[in-house]
């Protein structure tokens, strides 16, 4: 099998991915969508035609970007930068001349969506001790630049694309990329529509407040609850979806500063960004 026929989509988080995985990538042709990272050594097995296209798609290469230790609180040397390397580094190892498809979003909006995504898995830190220097996400960790320059050493081929763009434009961005591969788009293949909820303003203090009683109940028990779609995220995020709250001042000033701290590195991933045609 020709390894440039091989796409591998790595994230980044919070980059519309899910929707991307279940409505986008199930409407390409000839393409063949492989999210688990368990089958990524079995694709080599397999024969294919000139036509046909394997697609990897797994925010999870991208990096972790806390483990279970941030979630309860608690200070450890776990950062999002080396769960990166390492993400790059296995995939570099199976398929070494894969071309690889990354996106970007604004740093101050990624980590605004990222602590509202560590509250929906039962985190429990206030925002002020989720970001900033040895905590659960540091400025190393939002760095575009040493992403772009770690996969431009590793790969030949890498396409960094705007999830800002993507908005702007639609699927239209997506249909030419894919388009520039020979990869065709049909409209009328069954698509499956998924929406990822979030929650903002006042459900987000409420959330970590009853995340911290949530995780000292027992791990049955919060299996069960995640099963009959209880658990509190299940609650917050779909139950409670009809209320609306708007996120705090403090959130929105941050998420500014952020981006106005960061206008260097986004700059140059403007610089380097995969354009619509």
């Amino acid at each position: 099998m020709e390894e440039n026929k091989i796409i591998i989509h790595i994230g980044m988080h919070k980059t519309g991915t899910t929707y991307i995985q279940n409505y986008f990538f199930n409407s390409l042709e000839n393409v063949e969508i492989v999210s688990h990272p368990q089958f990524y050594q079995n694709i080599s097995k397999k024969k294919m035609s000139d036509s046909d296209w394997f697609l990897i798609s797994n925010e999870g290469i991208s990096g972790v970007a806390w483990n279970y230790n941030w979630l309860i609180g608690e200070k450890n040397k776990f950062c999002w930068i080396d769960s990166f390397h390492n993400g790059i580094d296995k995939i570099k190892l199976l398929f070494p001349e894969a071309i690889i498809l990354i996106f970007f979003r604004k740093h101050g909006d990624l980590l605004i969506s990222m602590y509202k995504q560590y509250l929906h898995e039962g985190g429990v830190l206030k925002i002020e001790d989720f970001y900033g220097e040895n905590k659960v996400i540091s400025e190393k960790d939002l760095s575009i630049s040493t992403r772009i320059n770690k996969l431009k050493d590793e790969f030949k081929d890498v396409y960094f694309l705007s999830y800002e763009d993507y908005k702007e434009f639609g699927d239209k961005y997506l249909i030419d990329f894919f388009g520039s591969f020979g990869i065709r788009y049909n409209s009328t293949k069954t698509k499956i529509h998924f929406r990822n909820e979030s929650i903002s303003g006042k459900k987000m203090e409420l959330l970590r407040n009853v995340n911290k009683f949530y995780i000292r109940l027992p791990l049955k028990l919060r299996k069960a609850m995640r099963r009959l779609r209880i658990s509190p995220r299940d609650i917050f995020q779909k139950h409670l979806s009809f209320w609306k709250t708007r996120d705090s001042d403090n959130i929105i000033s941050l998420k500014n500063q952020i981006n106005k701290d960061f206008e260097i590195d986004w700059r140059f991933f403007q610089e380097n960004k995969w354009g619509i045609r």
